[in-house]
């Protein structure tokens, strides 16, 4: 009966693990799509800001751009932060199974 309960504690810490590393995966893919979108955008927004200079005028469109990169910066730093919390979640969980 022990060993059983043994066993399903070390499979409930491994699942733990597992499903952490799953998330922060997760997370690490959304930062990469987003840095390659803010990239994307910025290259655009390059693009738009020197035709509107060639023109001469201002354009909505540099606002609505500039907008969208901040934003996604946002959730970069916002994901990052998250990656962090729950890293520091998994060391702080792994302190208390091994002090039990």
């Amino acid at each position: 009966m022990e060993e059983n309960k043994e066993e399903i504690q070390w499979i409930t810490k491994i699942r733990r693990h597992f499903n952490l590393r799953i998330e922060i995966y997760k997370r690490k893919k959304t930062i990469k799509q987003c840095k390659k979108e803010i990239l994307q955008t910025t290259l655009q927004l390059g693009k738009v800001t020197y035709q509107c200079f060639l023109n001469q005028k201002e354009s909505e469109e540099i606002a609505a751009l500039s907008s969208y990169i901040q934003q996604r910066l946002a959730t970069v730093a916002e994901l990052e932060q998250q990656i962090q919390q729950l890293r520091q979640g998994e060391e702080e969980q792994d302190f208390l199974d091994a002090m039990f």
